[in-house]
């Protein structure tokens, strides 16, 4: 059997519809996906819910926070999260702590609960490229028992189960599936997600100790009215951008040094290449490649600082540099006309004050 929890037994007495948010990475994302199958499929079963879906891809579950409660404002309210959070390559990093893993999921519960959101975990299989130092779903399973957050394993659980031949033939690389591997894996989470949906809502209890909260600081409210803004979308996420058009630059100065964990962005057919200085200190200056070969179409970016651990500052600037010039595209062709950076939000580390 597939391990699944649960910390619901009472049905849902109320009448209030349900609005469900599928919050997660590339896997939540790709069209050959299980969100494909799935949303119709719990559609037909559950009348009146609503459905919406945001797929990270490439980014890590440390910025699941300040994402959601962007969603929940601009999109929501939400009455329940499915987080599919686990496929990243979060878990390899050099820096990523057993610790610093434990702070994440506590933080995205702890952001679930102070929004009023039901969440339920996700976890589906990754073909590992090398053994983990410590596996992050281990982390999840515990944390899930802890908040009582129920979960459902489709990913060493779903390895034990079926075999790693299985396992690794419904997948069309190492974490995306093929169009049989997606329609597999939203049969089996169908109707575990309906039964989750039927019952009482239940928001998690986190009593354990968070280190940090991850707190977006919008660009867009950082800086004066003299630079364009631009609006982004895709899917159902939708912001307000900043643009710094090609020769021009951007600083953001802070009231005092703070701990940034990064920047997002968006990588699109106008994308650049932009460097962020800190504090005036070229050495420890970072180039982010904004422009890839896959900016035929627009998706959000986040560039970290130290693995996600983040670093103190007071001010960072933000400039063009070359290096989109070289990059071909898969297909499509870039956009015409100088480069620019869409820049989304700054995400803080605020240290929890833990007498309060």
């Amino acid at each position: 059997m597939i391990a699944m929890t649960s910390s619901t037994s009472n049905l849902r007495t109320e009448a209030s519809p349900i609005k469900l948010l599928i919050l997660g990475f590339s896997c939540t994302e790709l069209g050959t996906g299980y969100t494909k199958p799935l949303m119709p499929a719990l559609k037909a079963e559950c009348p009146g819910l609503t459905i919406f879906r945001c797929g990270l891809g490439g980014l890590s579950p440390p910025v699941i926070p300040s994402f959601l409660a962007h969603l929940h404002a601009n999109t929501g309210p939400f009455t329940h999260v499915v987080l599919e959070i686990s496929t990243s390559v979060y878990q390899w990093l050099e820096r990523v702590t057993p610790q610093t893993m434990t702070d994440v999921v506590r933080d995205i519960f702890q952001s679930c609960r102070e929004l009023g959101i039901a969440p339920f975990v996700l976890m589906l299989y990754r073909r590992d490229h090398k053994v983990p130092r410590v596996r992050f779903n281990d982390i999840l399973r515990r944390e899930c028992t802890f908040a009582n957050v129920p979960y459902l394993d489709l990913a060493e659980n779903f390895l034990k189960v079926y075999g790693a031949d299985f396992a690794n033939s419904i997948l069309s690389d190492v974490v995306h599936t093929t169009p049989t591997g997606g329609r597999l894996q939203a049969d089996l989470s169908q109707w575990r997600l309906l039964h989750w949906l039927s019952c009482a809502i239940t928001i998690p209890s986190v009593d354990r100790p968070i280190r940090f909260r991850r707190v977006s600081l919008p660009v867009d409210a950082l800086v004066g009215d003299d630079l364009p803004r631009t609006s982004f979308k895709r899917r159902d996420f939708t912001c307000s951008c900043v643009v710094v058009k090609e020769g021009q630059s951007l600083s953001l100065q802070f009231d005092e040094p703070r701990r940034i964990m990064g920047v997002s962005f968006v990588h699109g057919p106008s994308s650049g290449f932009f460097q962020i200085t800190p504090d005036g200190d070229h050495q420890s200056a970072t180039i982010v490649p904004a422009f890839d070969k896959r900016c035929y179409y627009s998706r959000v970016g986040f560039r970290a600082f130290n693995a996600y651990i983040g670093r103190w500052v007071r001010s960072l600037r933000f400039d063009i540099v070359d290096g989109h010039q070289e990059v071909s595209l898969l297909k499509g062709v870039r956009d015409d006309g100088p480069a620019d950076i869409r820049l989304i939000d700054v995400v803080e580390l605020q240290k929890v004050d833990q007498d309060t």
